[in-house]
């Protein structure tokens, strides 16, 4: 494409050299708003609270590119610049080409509100903010607590925090769980898991009676105790008197039902004569001895005189 080479011809020759337009560098477009009546600035944020921009692509040679501001909510455009050079019209703002990088800046003043004057002075720097609601949900999406929503005004941070949650236990702290408020809605997601219910009472059980303490000799109640006491004082008073030895009624009905245990108690109960008739025969047999011993002395000794 540097030269054309013609050669000779007897007719009429035509060379042709076709231009492309060059393309001029990219336009930076930055969304700002007066922060007092002295003409200071700053950017206006989007929903993830960085600052509003927008990179254009650059204009063709020859062309021109009309830039539309956007409409905000609570803020109306007041100026256009482009390059530092103010333009007359804020209903769009005009670009050629340029072989250099151009900005414009599309500048916002806050709306006056008639009804609360102390937000139309610039200097408090007080615009109200759209909301920033935050979710309470589990891994599969569902809902398991209410939102809560927090208002403020652009510029202004704000900070959430996560719920307790009977049942659940926190998973994923979001990102954005904290940060700024700005002209457009907001959401933060917390994420829960549900926790183990081994670990949760189950509200629906009955509860387990207490088990009471039991004596350390559980064999032994009361009444059999009293009745022991009774037995061994019988038994002593048995000794002093005469031997009773019961008869046996077989015409006498008998009580059904009656137990083992009952009739051990009631033989326990009678005198034990066995003990003291075997004394008696120890008794008498000592007693024969030594009359039979005194005899046999006395027979001797009369033996021995003669």
């Amino acid at each position: 494409t540097d030269k054309a080479t013609v050669g000779y011809s007897d007719k009429k020759q035509n060379v042709s050299f076709i231009y492309e337009r060059k393309q001029g560098k990219s336009i930076t477009v930055n969304y700002l708003y007066y922060v007092d009546d002295k003409g200071n600035t700053k950017p206006l944020l989007d929903k993830d609270n960085k600052p509003m921009t927008e990179n254009v692509a650059g204009v063709l040679y020859g062309d021109q590119k009309d830039i539309i501001p956007k409409s905000i909510p609570g803020y109306t455009i007041k100026q256009i610049i482009i390059d530092g050079v103010k333009q007359p019209g804020t209903d769009k703002a005009t670009v050629g080409y340029s072989d250099k990088k151009q900005n414009v800046d599309l500048i916002y003043a806050k709306n006056q509100n008639p009804n609360n004057p102390s937000t139309n002075n610039p200097d408090t720097n007080k615009v109200k903010a759209a909301d920033v609601t935050v979710h309470y949900k589990d891994e599969f999406g569902n809902i398991i607590s209410s939102d809560q929503i927090l208002s403020g005004y652009v510029g202004d941070n704000y900070t959430t925090e996560a719920k307790n949650i009977f049942g659940y236990t926190l998973k994923t702290r979001p990102d954005n769980a904290t940060g700024f408020f700005s002209t457009f809605p907001q959401d933060v997601t917390y994420i829960y898991t549900k926790t183990s219910t081994n670990n949760i009472p189950n509200i629906n059980e009955p509860n387990t009676p207490n088990t009471p303490n039991t004596p350390n000799n559980p064999s032994k109640t009361p009444k059999e105790n009293n009745r022991k006491a009774k037995n061994e004082k019988e038994n002593k008073k048995g000794k002093k008197k005469k031997a009773f030895k019961p008869t046996a009624n077989n015409n006498l009905p008998q009580k059904q039902g009656s137990s083992s245990t009952a009739k051990n108690q009631k033989t326990a109960a009678l005198p034990q004569t066995g003990t003291d008739k075997h004394s008696s025969l120890v008794m008498l047999a000592l007693g024969s001895l030594t009359l039979v011993g005194a005899l046999g002395a006395a027979w001797f000794s009369r033996k021995k005189i003669k």
